[in-house]
């Protein structure tokens, strides 16, 4: 299956994505110590106590960065309290907040965005709200941008919005994504592929109407949805299962995401997917195959799905809850191959939603590791990279995705669960390929790459008025 040359590639993706932060403006302030310091002191966050997924994150961000594995436990450790902070700043700051990120080139740190003339008033609060959430004065910087992330967000649907007329039938169609480490709206051409004088048009139109709030940039390739024409478990059901399209070995499949239960009616329960399921195979009834007996069982059929500008999302109709028994759990796959060794836990638990909004913006900070099963792939970690995303696959252009980067996925993994720390991030949807492939579970190859792009949880929540199961 091409572990090796997989995990090649993922590593030299790692690098090629990280941007380290210099140059971004001319006024930086460290919220109660010297921005001089490479690290932060080790006396400043205690070594804490991790899960299995957190722990295949440090291991991770240990190799990524440099540090010793004691300093990247301690990161990923607070990885929570930051995207806490996240979700609290935009009621804190108001209009003057432009994004949370955080810097692992540089400590670690919690980097909070303000678009004032006057960053220094800010601290105060910034550091209150920190020190809430247990993040040490010199854990968080303040920065002053010129763009608040509302105005961002503003710019960054509009742009999205064209981009949906623009890449009708483009061989390379443009993408869009927020980078709030750099306080801009990208819009990004595929790297190497040719452009056409619409598109550069567009871009430069885009840049000369918003300024500085907007810039030309590039991305890995084209993005395609992870259906297709492993993994199965006795009930209860949960997340990170091959389900399949119409309940044969050789059919189409995708990943089951999250169990979850209308905010209507709670007796109605439901499993989450991809919305491109749906498009991609309409009209069959989804099933799941069991180990007791090898038998499809039939989970029902698509309730609504959505795979447009809003989203791409779906849930399936649980015709027999009572015998399926859902949980807020999540299939981790045992994987000893590569820089990302995780142990096998067919029922790990998921006690929070985790994102913020319809938008994940605020409550999904870039530098963030999240892990991933899929029935094709197994079980992979990243950290995600850019939010805000716009981007077209198959026809179809959605907004408001977020990118992971070093995160190996396939197609036929489309659907399943985003996590880490017992967290519902969201589920993965599309993927920028690489010339890797894996066999599937239902006997043919499939396509892979480690770029992903996923749909926000609390997102496909208010799209679908579901709430995800929880343990």
């Amino acid at each position: 299956m091409a572990v090796a040359g997989h995990r090649r590639s993922t590593i030299i993706r790692r690098l090629e994505h990280w941007r380290p932060v210099i140059g971004l403006c001319a006024f930086a302030v460290l919220a109660g110590a010297s921005t001089a310091a490479a690290a932060p002191s080790p006396h400043s966050s205690p070594t804490p106590s991790l899960t299995a997924d957190q722990e295949i994150a440090a291991q991770a961000l240990s190799r990524d960065f440099h540090v010793s594995v004691a300093e990247a436990r301690a990161r990923i450790g607070r990885q929570t309290d930051i995207g806490e902070l996240s979700e609290r700043l935009p009621q804190q700051l108001g209009a003057a907040y432009a994004g949370t990120f955080i810097d692992n080139a540089h400590g670690g740190r919690a980097v909070v965005l303000v678009a004032t003339s006057e960053p220094a008033r800010q601290i105060p609060a910034v550091r209150s709200l920190a020190a809430a959430h247990g993040l040490s004065a010199d854990l968080v910087e303040v920065r002053q941008v010129r763009h608040s992330l509302t105005e961002l967000a503003t710019i960054n649907r509009a742009i999205g919005d064209d981009l949906a007329r623009l890449n009708r039938d483009a061989a390379y169609p443009l993408s869009a994504w927020v980078d709030i480490a750099q306080n801009r709206v990208v819009v990004g051409v595929v790297n190497g592929a040719p452009t056409t004088t619409a598109q550069e048009s567009f871009v430069a139109a885009s840049q000369a109407r918003y300024g500085d709030a907007v810039a030309r940039g590039t991305y890995a390739g084209p993005a395609v949805a992870g259906a297709c024409s492993w993994p199965r478990c006795d009930p209860p059901l949960r997340g990170g299962l091959w389900i399949s399209a119409g309940g044969d070995n050789s059919a189409g499949y995708c990943t089951s995401g999250f169990p979850a239960r209308s905010r209507s009616d709670s007796s109605h329960w439901y499993l989450v997917t991809a919305g491109h399921c749906h498009f991609e195979h309409p009209g069959v009834t989804w099933a799941e195959k069991f180990v007791r007996d090898g038998i499809w069982h039939p989970i029902g059929t698509m309730w609504h799905a959505v795979w447009d500008s809003r989203g791409d999302a779906a849930i399936i109709t649980m015709n027999n809850p009572a015998g399926w028994s859902p949980q807020g759990w999540v299939y981790v796959r045992s994987s000893t191959a590569g820089d990302h060794p995780t142990t096998e836990n067919p029922a790990y638990t998921i006690n929070r939603v985790g994102g913020w909004a319809d938008v994940p913006l605020s409550g999904s900070p870039p530098g963030y590791y999240v892990c991933h099963t899929g029935a094709t792939f197994g079980t992979d970690c990243g950290t995600i990279g850019d939010v805000g995303v716009t981007v077209t696959y198959d026809g179809h252009t959605v907004q408001g995705l977020g990118r992971i980067n070093g995160m190996a996925v396939c197609e036929g993994d489309s659907g399943g669960p985003i996590y880490v720390n017992h967290t519902a991030f969201g589920i993965f949807v599309a993927l920028s390929l690489t010339s890797v492939t894996k066999v599937g579970p239902n006997g043919y190859t499939q396509r892979c790459g480690v770029t992903a792009y996923y749909q926000g949880a609390n997102g496909l929540q208010n799209l679908l008025n579901v709430d995800i199961v929880l343990s």
